[in-house]
């Protein structure tokens, strides 16, 4: 009998590649794909969590921000992050007026 749990962890990748999926801008111009591209950056990649209203999503954002802050070896100045904290304020439903 196949221990399909087991076959799943086998072929389960453990780590995610992001080179995969980076595409060069002269295939991008080729394929009439856009080339203005944005740079993602850690706190890019929390904004897009907090933004998906996904709960898991939201909770892995929400946390991460919570270890980074309390953190010695990582400083989060939130004057570098764009909208970021607006992003958490909104979540947990406090909102701009207006």
């Amino acid at each position: 009998m196949i221990n399909v749990d087991l076959m799943f962890q086998e072929n389960t990748p453990k780590v995610f590649c992001d080179y995969q999926h980076i595409v060069h801008s002269s295939v991008r111009s080729q394929s009439g794909m856009s080339c203005n591209v944005k740079e993602m950056n850690e706190f890019n990649h929390l904004k897009m969590s907090l933004l998906s209203g996904l709960s898991n999503e939201i909770e892995f954002a929400l946390n991460t921000l919570l270890i980074m802050s309390n953190s010695n070896q990582i400083r989060v100045d939130l004057r570098f992050t764009g909208n970021l904290l607006d992003l958490m304020l909104a979540t947990v439903g406090v909102l701009e007026p207006g």
